[in-house]
């Protein structure tokens, strides 16, 4: 629900799930924005299996791929739950991109989110929006 009250407004026309595992993430995204295309990228062969087979919509679409050698849509909003070592990468990685990074738990190294959520639960966990590219020390 946090990830979900961060996405920007007016709704970006593309959401791209970083390590979309079982696809549940990406199928509450694509059932609650039936107009916005939603893919998801995973690089375990099971996981995007089970996906693929469960999770059928319009708007939905999962792959099979290591999403540290992709380029991302410009425009589109990334979600992602990595570690941090995992973040530190997708910082590098973003450099070029233009849109959105909505971060569950990890944050970018080295910059300052647009918004941040602190959740409820018993870790206090944050989630976190950057508008990207994001610029070193902001």
């Amino acid at each position: 629900k946090a990830m979900i009250s961060l996405i920007p407004k007016p709704t970006p026309a593309e959401f791209v799930e970083l390590g979309s595992g079982w696809g549940q993430f990406a199928n509450q995204l694509a059932s609650l924005y039936p107009n916005t295309k939603v893919i998801g990228y995973e690089r375990s062969v099971l996981p995007f299996l089970v996906s693929k087979l469960l999770y059928r919509r319009n708007n939905l679409d999962f792959h099979f791929v290591d999403f540290w050698q992709c380029t991302f849509p410009q425009g589109s909003v990334l979600f992602s739950y990595l570690y941090p070592e995992g973040m530190k990468k997708l910082s590098a990685n973003t450099q070029s991109h233009q849109g959105w990074l909505i971060s569950n738990t990890f944050s970018l190294p080295d910059h300052t989110p647009m918004k941040k959520l602190q959740l409820k639960d018993r870790f206090r966990s944050n989630v976190y929006l950057y508008k990207l590219p994001v610029e070193e020390g902001v």
